[in-house]
């Protein structure tokens, strides 16, 4: 059975959407804890990437950017990423290690300090899947629209 792929249009916020604050989509107290923005096409689509990511990467990657706050790259401890994730710290260094050899991740060791986590390699793929859907598309359309 083939999984259906949802549009891009669907993965976009309806036209004047309101309740865009974290505290009208969650509530002020747990967003008083802070709030993680997530890519909606990486949430629909980060199982379509080749090599496929899997549910225990994505809670990774997901992990990560609760510590991205800019350009920069994250660097939160195994510890740190294993205790949120309920995992023991090899098991989050195991994830990690499957993100690099996907390509997804590339790990910068620093002697006596967390990791710094560069995610640009994920971006650079899904961006590339994401233009890879829009031509698919604009291909179905047009061969929609020729009778």
């Amino acid at each position: 059975m083939m999984k259906k792929k949802p549009k891009l249009k669907e993965l976009a916020p309806p036209e004047g959407a309101k309740g865009r604050k974290p505290a009208d989509r969650w509530t002020l107290a747990l967003v008083k804890e802070g709030f993680t923005p997530v890519s909606n096409f990486f949430l629909a689509h980060y199982h379509d990437l080749k090599p496929e990511i899997t549910h225990g990467e994505a809670m990774l990657i997901i992990q990560l950017m609760s510590f991205k706050w800019d350009a920069d790259m994250p660097y939160p401890s195994y510890k740190t990423l294993a205790k949120r994730m309920l995992l023991k710290d090899a098991q989050a260094r195991s994830l990690a290690r499957g993100l690099e050899r996907k390509r997804y991740l590339h790990r910068h060791v620093r002697i006596n300090m967390p990791n710094l986590f560069d995610l640009k390699p994920l971006f650079g793929a899904l961006e590339k899947l994401r233009s890879e859907r829009i031509a698919e598309e604009t291909a179905a359309g047009k061969k929609g629209a020729v009778r």
